[in-house]
């Protein structure tokens, strides 16, 4: 298990970690928590790529058995989203909470690539909530599970998407229900009480949407 919550690391960095191989004794890793770095979408491709034993290691990647993964608010867009979906493989906890830019375009991407096989198949929780996911893609996510139960996310059982412009409202409310008709295991979080968080935990997300929001807002540094 390995920890680098909030350290600032950018893309760069994020792809040296990904890059990691095996220690001589074939050890793996089986949870990274890299939340409130600045992985962005280079950084997602590097940890895809090692996730698939695709990476600079050469086939001998230290993550190719990764269960959970922890990349919310890393400054990810629709691209990085989606190739993490695409190559998530093994893993069984995704949180992509607070990557903003990830969007309508994303949502629909994500269903685009399970729905190919690819990726996604053995995810039994999945965190979305934050990413800026509107109707179109609440609506898309949620008649694919319904539509296509045995491609899309087959094993889930924990959906979070609180936080998503397209997670409110009448609309919402009644995709939300055929959803939970057609998929009764599925738990469907839309409010923190719903996910299970603790307050503590609840005042955490916003605390990270909120310093996400401010980095995004900040004028590129000047050049000497």
């Amino acid at each position: 298990s390995i920890s680098m919550q909030g350290c600032g690391i950018g893309e760069a960095g994020v792809s040296a970690i990904a890059s990691t191989p095996r220690a001589s004794r074939g050890v793996l890793v089986k949870t990274l928590n890299l939340r409130g770095n600045k992985a962005g979408d280079v950084g997602a491709n590097a940890l895809a790529a090692a996730i698939a034993d695709e990476g600079p290691a050469g086939g001998e990647s230290a993550f190719s058995t990764l269960k959970t993964l922890d990349v919310g608010a890393n400054r990810l867009g629709a691209a990085g989203a989606v190739e993490l979906i695409r190559h998530s493989g093994p893993v069984e906890n995704l949180s992509l909470f607070g990557n903003e830019a990830v969007g309508d375009n994303g949502a629909v991407a994500m269903v685009d690539a399970v729905r190919t096989g690819a990726g996604g198949q053995r995810l039994r929780v999945l965190d979305i909530g934050g990413c800026g996911i509107g109707e179109e893609g609440m609506t898309t996510l949620c008649d694919a599970l319904i539509d296509h139960p045995t491609e899309v996310f087959p094993v889930l059982e924990t959906l979070v998407v609180g936080g998503n412009p397209g997670a409110v409202g009448d609309a919402w409310e009644a995709a939300l229900e055929k959803l939970r008709q057609a998929r009764p295991t599925l738990d469907v979080a839309w409010r923190a009480a719903d996910a299970g968080d603790s307050q503590e935990q609840h005042q955490q997300k916003n605390k990270l949407l909120e310093q996400y929001k401010q980095q995004q807002e900040l004028p590129p540094p000047s050049t000497p």
